[in-house]
């Protein structure tokens, strides 16, 4: 399974609580690998095992730990990538 996050497509929800708490979870999955369900009386943490690919016009506010700019450069660096 890959995880692809447009986050173009992100829409902001009726409620910026769950805006908060969707954007926090995503963090979770993408750093930590872990993903939580609320079973209403308690929640619990599951192991995940899912590569996660962000898309984005500006820095995103979801973690990353490579950002390569649309002309194949690392920002603030000489180095480049090989982009098809």
């Amino acid at each position: 399974m890959k995880f692809v996050i447009s986050v173009l497509e992100l829409h902001a929800p009726g409620s910026h609580h769950v805006g908060v708490k969707n954007i926090t979870a995503l963090g979770n999955l993408i750093r930590w690998q872990k993903v939580s369900y609320d079973f209403k009386y308690h929640q619990q943490d599951f192991d995940a095992d899912i590569p996660v690919l962000t898309l984005s016009e500006a820095r995103s506010l979801l973690p990353v730990r490579i950002m390569v700019n649309e002309n194949g450069r690392f920002p603030n660096t000489k180095t480049s990538v090989a982009l098809p």
